[in-house]
């Protein structure tokens, strides 16, 4: 009789858990199907950094436009020269290669003069002093992010196989995205990087992309949590605390993926800065803090292989009475050229003892500042016209007629210098492709063809070579060419509005 009520009480509770496992199991199926079917159907796009492409038989990992828009309220190509930020990471990795990956924000990305930032000067260094290796350089950074987008970034490169984590960040920690008063900020568990992660991941779904595209035609927009701006004071022990930790995660990233660390402490304009608003602002917000975080994290994880790139320390030594000003910023926090010059001198000198081969004597030391420039385009009168171009668009500028204009022999000095700079650097996409434009600007649309085609031989897979190549061809009256290099460049990049708006211009075929 017992063994009777225990048999019935087995089969009941079995019973009882397989549909209370199925229940249980139905809604993640449903969800699972629903996702499945989006993405067959094409419904939504990939949301997470890095896409894949493939191109001409081989794949490449390349950074994703979409996921750092879905963190701004303003459109990513009106605050970053994407041309500048995209790169093109071979899924399999060439023997001997050198991968360095830079971390940041808009001083990392090269604000205000894209295409010649620290990044620029540190290669131009390492190339030149270290011939011998195959460097691969990907930068990273965007405008307007913080360590918490920074620290998925870094994740998502650890598997790219680094060489080198180079971090420069916390110019941004008290903003959007997940700024410590937004939902994620002021809670311990929300906050922890791999938390921060998920939600990235969850909210990149195909289903969560639907269910926005829905509450926007219903005119019930939710504000993300993680842009969410307040008025409230900063709360500055909280900002250094996510700070601290999600140094932490990157460096931990890195060093799992069996890559060096360098981590760099910020530069600011102090005494810039002193003069507008008094010693009492500037010290509140000079990154003292930050700065003693990003040396105390160096310094506890020195035995495993992070090292520490003292900026801060540097472009004191190097200003009067300690105090760096307007000789090396821009602003508070971006560089002037002579800036991006001491920064990259700075992290030469960590990263150049990593690359030293055993018995080698010690490396050489970094370039000039001029060697570097000559390498990178950078003439005096290029940096001249930038600087101009900056005071217009920040509004600073007196009246355009007002000024004296470009002379021939400066737009004669522009083009030489790139020309100079692409016989010494003959493998450098970046600077190839700045010099085209050159051209283009200047309105020598043969000599532009003829770099184009250039660059199309050194980076054949670049976003905006077949762009180029069509505008180019348009300046020299060949709309069937153009027609042609603007349609090769959509089938490869169905993104690039520039090569649209340009194939609307021309006339239409025969």
């Amino acid at each position: 009789m017992r063994n009777r009520v225990l048999s019935r009480g087995l089969r009941a509770f079995l019973f009882l858990g397989k549909w209370g496992l199925l229940y249980a199991l139905l809604p993640g199926a449903l969800l699972a199907a629903l996702e499945w079917g989006l993405r067959a159907t094409q419904v939504g796009q990939p949301c997470g950094y890095l896409i894949q492409k493939d191109f001409d038989g081989a794949a490449y990992r390349l950074p994703n436009k979409r996921f750092f828009q879905r963190f701004s309220s303003l459109p990513i190509d009106s605050i970053a020269d994407w041309d500048t930020m995209e790169f093109l990471a071979p899924v399999q990795k060439a023997p001997g290669a050198y991968r360095i990956f830079i971390f940041g924000e808009s001083a990392a990305y090269g604000a205000p003069y894209a295409g010649y930032g620290f990044p620029r000067y540190l290669e131009a260094m390492l190339r030149a002093r270290f011939p011998e290796r195959n460097f691969e350089f990907y930068n990273t950074a965007c405008p307007g992010i913080n360590s918490y987008i920074v620290q998925a970034v870094a994740h998502a490169c650890a598997a790219l196989q680094p060489d080198l984590f180079l971090v420069y960040m916390g110019n941004n920690e008290g903003n959007p995205p997940f700024s410590p008063h937004s939902v994620f900020g002021r809670s311990a568990i929300l906050s922890k990087p791999a938390v921060v992660r998920a939600w990235m991941e969850l909210s990149g779904l195909r289903t969560a992309q639907a269910g926005v595209a829905l509450l926007h035609k219903l005119h019930l927009d939710p504000e993300s949590p993680a842009l969410t701006w307040t008025q409230d004071p900063m709360n500055l022990d909280l900002i250094h605390a996510r700070f601290e930790t999600n140094l932490l995660d990157i460096c931990a990233a890195g060093s799992a993926a069996g890559a060096s660390v360098v981590v760099c402490t910020l530069g600011r304009n102090i005494a810039g800065f002193q003069k507008e608003e008094g010693i009492a602002a500037a010290s509140a917000f000079t990154g003292v803090a930050i700065n003693r975080l990003i040396r105390e994290a160096a310094g506890r994880l020195k035995d495993k292989n992070v090292r520490l790139a003292d900026i801060e320390n540097t472009l004191r030594q190097n200003s009067p009475d300690g105090m760096p000003g307007d000789r090396f910023f821009e602003d508070r926090v971006h560089f002037t050229f002579e800036g991006n010059y001491l920064a990259a001198r700075t992290m030469f000198e960590q990263i150049a003892p990593l690359l030293a081969t055993a018995g080698a004597p010690p490396a050489a030391e970094a370039l000039t500042e001029g060697q570097c420039e000559e390498r990178l385009g950078l003439s005096p009168a290029a940096r001249k016209r930038m600087r101009a171009m900056r005071r217009q668009t920040d509004g600073k500028a007196a009246d355009p007629a007002l000024q004296p204009a470009e002379t021939d022999a400066e737009r004669a000095e522009i083009l030489d210098g790139f020309r100079r700079a692409c016989s010494l650097a003959k493998d450098d996409c970046i600077l190839h492709m700045l010099f085209v434009r050159a051209l283009l600007d200047a309105d020598l649309p043969q000599e532009a063809l003829r770099e184009a085609q250039a660059l199309q031989r050194i980076c054949p897979c670049h976003r905006a070579v077949h762009r180029l190549l069509g505008l180019a061809l348009m300046r020299s009256a060949d709309a069937d060419g153009s027609r042609r290099e603007l349609l090769e460049q959509l089938r490869r990049y169905p993104d690039d509005t520039l090569s649209e708006v340009r194939l609307k211009s021309l006339p239409p075929p025969p």
